[in-house]
């Protein structure tokens, strides 16, 4: 079977408000079904770890929770919604996005392909 690059940018969010979690989902989605891509973690040390952090999720549960019940990307919002411990108020979801080098090198990877889906820079800021 042919790997998968996984094609969600870092820039997507869900119903949550939370930028990279539909990225993080399908990458450990992929990696459930041996589909992902050589060279990508399923969940890597950078932008990956700091959603996680943000939101108060362990890096096992979630990979435990993927890998065996394989759900889709909103019954994954759902389950995280129902866990202890778990913040998802307005400021722990700005904390987790907040601008780091990583964040920084993410959205110059991917400004050419905001470009193509017609978003445009202006101020400094990447809007619609």
């Amino acid at each position: 079977m042919n790997k998968i690059v996984p094609l969600i940018g870092s820039a997507e969010v869900g119903p949550l408000g939370v930028l990279h979690l539909p990225r993080l989902w399908l990458k450990i989605s992929l990696d459930a079904k041996g589909l992902l891509a050589d060279g990508y973690p399923s969940v890597g040390k950078g932008f990956d770890q700091m959603v996680l952090d943000g939101l108060g999720l362990a890096k096992e549960a979630v990979v435990d929770f993927i890998t065996k019940n394989r759900p889709t990307y909103p019954q994954f919002e759902t389950w995280i919604k129902q866990q202890p411990g778990t913040r998802l108020d307005t400021s722990s979801i700005s904390n987790s996005m907040k601008p780091s080098a990583v964040t920084i090198m993410t959205m110059v990877r991917f400004y050419p392909y905001w470009e193509i889906m017609s978003y445009r820079r202006t101020s400094g800021f990447v809007t619609r």
